[in-house]
């Protein structure tokens, strides 16, 4: 929960310890902690780990796809997170932007980091749905590196 300034740690108690005398007293704010609570309680009330295993197999299963353009050198996906790797010598850095942006313009927002291209759809997302976002990622990065 960025926007809240919710996150987790795990680590010895001496870091944690070196981390708190150094973290910002006010956050997070007392709303942040009742909405992250909120979060959890729904991801575990609602089974979304459970319900998203279908999603997160078609990501990988798309991702392998996606990932025999011969622009892309590395793939990778973890859950509802995938990743790709525009080679340098196919465009790398330029490609993968111009891919984002043909993307957006088909209605999947992603963006480039570097030349890696990366989805990371929402917990709800449905196996269709993700197909959909891969179709559309694959079809701007077969446009972009043609064009």
């Amino acid at each position: 929960m960025a926007g809240l300034r919710i996150g987790y740690l795990y680590s010895s108690a001496a870091t944690i310890q070196h981390l708190n005398a150094q973290r910002d007293p006010h956050l997070p704010t007392e709303l942040s902690k009742a909405a992250a609570c909120a979060a959890l309680q729904a991801f575990e009330s609602q089974s979304i780990a459970q319900s998203m295993q279908p999603a997160a197999a078609a990501l990988a299963q798309h991702f392998v796809k996606l990932a025999e353009h011969p622009a892309i050198d590395l793939h990778r996906a973890l859950g509802m997170i995938a990743m790709c790797r525009v080679r340098e010598e196919a465009g790398g850095d330029a490609l993968a932007r111009k891919a984002c942006a043909l993307a957006l313009e088909r209605g999947l927002f992603t963006r480039p980091l570097g030349s890696v291209l990366y989805l990371w759809p929402p917990l709800v997302a449905t196996p269709e749905e993700i197909e959909a976002m891969c179709a559309i990622l694959g079809g701007a990065l077969a446009d972009a590196a043609t064009s």
